[in-house]
């Protein structure tokens, strides 16, 4: 990290409520404000331009195609072409606001080949500056990121990751990355003289939400990032620029309500619905994530949003007037769109090596099948099939697995639905390939664990068989435990008109054989832990869950069944072990 104590001046984006009301009104352009210049400046000399080029939620969509988008070699182009256009008109820095991998093929090939992580590689072809951590970064677990980190060691001096309410003192490998400055609270960087102090921070719910393991997550974000940036302040930086990646753009955008003396601010999140000012007025449809934040002391701070999946760039451009913000000249997204060059080395050591590594997958023998395995779509929703009954051992024992290895408790069920499964078609028995296993599950979403109470596992289950007439997706995936179902039985129905709990689910028990829902009544007794996936938990398409906060995991499906496959199985999908007619897990009467 490196300071800057001798400057003192820092600049504010000044400007009185008439000019407020304006500036929101047009989602604006410029906005001029009338400063006074602190003595003791270092920088006090004429204006100057600041262009902030940003990006986030990249997703691993490193291949280009109609669905996905341009891809990273046309991005790394259009970037890099941004980044020159910018410097030959004034200062510029670029800026990452989180999530950079996801689930996807692409990602695990970076798993399998840890030295040589495919999306830090993308990353590694621009001069950016800083980058925030996202929540979807430390999902798949601490030794996952910092193979996600150290994949920028080909590149001299490669960026910070920042979270200042992260502490990694606990984690040893984070530690080590800490102690390097690859991982950090925050950073100054220089520009044409100017020192810019950049901080960001994770959701407050990261500590609940991912297995962190010895690291921890200050719920305080506002109280965290506040003192960064008085530290900053304190050390004399000249200019402050948060990046927030709070989930959504309404609450990067509140963040920035809350704090005091930053600059500018980089929003990591998704669109919401746009949130009201202090002006007491809307926003205009159109204003997203771009424009302008008052501050906790009504001040402008101007803000960009960082678009996602290498399709787009926020530009963010400001003046400055003797050391200090004086007006919004930009605030927009750029589109990646075909115009732009393609990055040759990008294409050819990423893209390409990633397209032959998905093309082995689709001939890589893994396992083979000495039975048909039934992933036809409308059977899986309708009844219980063999290949379903896979796919929720392989969660289940991927997350045995990892919660003796933790030190956690048990986690006794796994109940996923329908929809967690892509395929739809049986499978003939014979080789499984690697893309097979995706095909299966590539779409199933990342594993998490929830508690739930006992009436809340009711009405999960309920929810889980209210719709099997309609071949709904919700439809019970299970393992660890048996349901009895009773189809001739009012279903659950979420109405205002006519809300019905549900008397379908007669008995669910154990496989230790402790009961826990009898003749339609839950037994009273302790919350249970329960498997599922992120896509199930919070979503109009998953499970009627409101309060349980889900624990990521560290893997996804596919993952899990690849490894257990692969390994568990020893390569071997037996009849016995899974009969086509299904083990029998859920009795629909």
């Amino acid at each position: 990290m490196r300071w800057f104590p001798d400057i003192q001046a820092r600049g504010r984006f000044r400007g009185r409520g008439a000019a407020r009301l304006f500036v929101v009104a047009a989602v604006l352009a410029t906005a001029t404000a009338t400063t006074t210049q602190p003595a003791g400046s270092q920088n006090d000399g004429g204006t100057f331009r600041l262009e902030i080029l940003s990006f986030g939620s990249l997703q691993s969509a490193l291949v280009g195609s109609a669905f996905s988008g341009p891809g990273a070699d046309r991005f790394v182009g259009a970037t890099r072409q941004a980044y020159e256009e910018a410097d030959a008109q004034g200062g510029v820095i670029l800026v990452g606001a989180g999530d950079y991998i996801a689930a996807s093929p692409t990602l695990s090939a970076s798993f399998e080949h840890p030295g040589r992580f495919h999306d830090a590689r993308v990353l590694s072809r621009l001069p950016i500056a800083a980058l925030a951590i996202g929540d979807n970064d430390l999902a798949f677990g601490p030794d996952r990121f910092a193979d996600f980190v150290t994949g920028f060691d080909r590149r001299p001096n490669p960026a910070p990751f920042l979270a200042t309410n992260l502490d990694v003192t606990g984690e040893a490998r984070l530690a080590e990355l800490a102690a390097e400055g690859r991982v950090a609270p925050s950073t100054v960087v220089s520009v044409d003289g100017r020192s810019i102090g950049i901080v960001a921070a994770l959701p407050a719910d990261v500590a609940e939400t991912a297995r962190l393991r010895g690291a921890t997550v200050d719920a305080d974000v506002v109280g965290a990032t506040q003192s960064a940036i008085d530290a900053l302040t304190e050390s004399g930086v000249d200019i402050i620029v948060v990046l927030s990646h709070q989930g959504d753009v309404a609450a990067d955008r509140r963040l920035v309500n809350q704090l005091s003396n930053a600059d500018a601010a980089v929003l990591g999140g998704e669109l919401a619905e746009p949130a009201e000012l202090d002006l007491g007025i809307p926003p205009p449809e159109s204003f997203g994530g771009t424009g302008i934040v008052i501050d906790q002391d009504g001040l402008f701070v101007p803000v960009v949003r960082a678009a996602g999946r290498f399709t787009q760039l926020g530009r963010l451009v400001l003046e400055l007037e003797d050391g200090i913000v004086a007006s919004l000249i930009e605030s927009e997204t750029l589109m990646v769109d075909q115009d732009r060059p393609i990055d040759l080395w990008t294409q050819r050591r990423v893209v390409e090596a990633v397209e032959a590594e998905l093309e082995r997958d689709r001939t890589d023998q893994v396992a083979v099948s000495r039975v048909p395995l039934n992933g036809i779509r409308s059977s899986m929703r309708s009844f219980e099939t063999n290949l379903a009954d896979l796919v929720a051992d392989a969660v289940a024992t991927y997350v045995a697995a990892e919660a003796e290895r933790g030190g956690d408790e048990p986690v006794p069920v796994t109940l996923l639905a329908a929809s967690t499964i892509s395929s739809d078609a049986i499978i003939p028995a014979g080789p499984i390939s690697t893309a097979d296993l995706f095909g299966i599950a590539g779409s199933g979403g990342a594993i998490v664990v929830v508690e739930l109470e006992r009436d809340e596992l009711k009405r999960v289950l309920e929810s889980s068989v209210a719709s099997v007439e309609d071949i709904g997706g919700r439809f019970p995936v299970l393992a660890g435990a048996t349901l009895q179902v009773n189809l001739d039985a009012e279903p659950f129905a979420v109405s205002l008109l006519e809300p019905a709990p549900g008397a379908r689910v007669r008995f669910f028990s154990l496989d230790d054989g402790e009961v826990l829902i009898a003749d339609g009544e839950v037994v009273a007794g302790p919350p249970l832990r329960v498997a599922m996936t992120d896509r199930l938990v919070g979503t109009a398409d998953g499970f009627p869950i409101v309060d349980a906060r889900p624990e990521a995991w560290g893997a996804t499906v596919q993952q899990a069944l690849a490894q257990f496959v692969a390994g568990d199985l020893e390569g071997a999908i037996t009849p016995d072990a899974y009969p086509e007619s299904g083990a029998g897990r859920v009795d629909l009467g």
